[in-house]
């Protein structure tokens, strides 16, 4: 069984990384407690009968806090992706590098 090549990743690229999941972390716990729909929207009945619960929609304080995290997590991702640290690597080893770097913390997590 051939060995998995690790990586060695520069302290900002991690730190980075880090920021992306604590920014889709907030985002996630966001959405799950907001509203279903966005916008105002009145009881619905499915055509297998299946009857849907229609709602207020966000308001617009949630609207803004939606816009606030995803422009975070946008931006997080943006930092990720556009690290110099990509361009020393080439073909496989990057996709594989930056395969690792999504589950670094899971890595530390079973090391300890």
């Amino acid at each position: 069984m051939s060995k998995k090549k690790t990586f060695e990743y520069p302290a900002d690229l991690t730190a980075a990384q880090q920021a992306l999941d604590a920014a889709r972390a907030a985002r996630h716990a966001f959405l799950a407690s907001a509203p279903r729909w966005t916008e105002p929207q009145a009881d619905i009945m499915s055509k297998d009968g299946t009857a849907m619960a229609g709602g207020e929609g966000w308001s617009e304080e949630q609207v803004e806090d939606n816009r606030r995290l995803l422009e975070a997590e946008t931006e997080a991702a943006r930092t990720v992706w556009a690290h110099p640290y990509w361009q020393e690597l080439q073909g496989t080893d990057r996709v594989d590098a930056q395969t690792q770097l999504q589950h670094l913390d899971d890595q530390v997590d079973q090391a300890a």
